[in-house]
């Protein structure tokens, strides 16, 4: 398995190795492929909206947004590229500011953030009922552990 790492903001600390080291044992956890990868990119508040605005009709800022890169093909979901599950934007400002909200530390939401966008990239939605109760639970365990 491999992330690649992009920090391409500087106004919060991110903890590059540890954030690499949660994504790939997140990732064997949850029996991804040897040969899996995934890009996990920490980005400022503009490119955040940004992102959100063209790929979820939303104009504002959100913590972390997921981009799966598969195809459609005779009814099951497929990785694009061989092995590629897709990307993870994080935008660490949202992140910190979300912590205080919610009275964690930074780095326990930083966490929380990675491990959502890797359940997204899987398959994981969290905009019904039903299938959010099953994605936090998940995310949950996987954070405990």
């Amino acid at each position: 398995m491999k992330v690649i790492l992009h920090n391409g903001q500087s106004l919060c600390p991110v903890p590059l190795k540890a954030s690499r080291r949660l994504a790939l044992n997140t990732l064997k956890r949850l029996g991804v492929d040897k040969n899996g990868f995934i890009s996990v990119s920490f980005v400022d508040t503009a490119v955040i909206k940004k992102l959100n605005r063209n790929f979820f009709k939303k104009d504002r800022l959100t913590d972390v947004i997921a981009l799966a890169y598969k195809r459609q093909r005779s009814g099951s979901c497929r990785p694009l590229y061989d092995g590629y599950l897709g990307d993870i934007f994080i935008c660490p400002v949202r992140v910190r500011e979300n912590a205080a909200r919610y009275k964690q530390p930074y780095p326990c939401e930083l966490s929380l953030c990675i491990v959502h966008g890797i359940l997204h990239l899987l398959g994981y939605d969290d905009t019904k009922p039903g299938p959010k109760k099953k994605m936090w639970q998940k995310q949950n365990w996987l954070i405990k552990k």
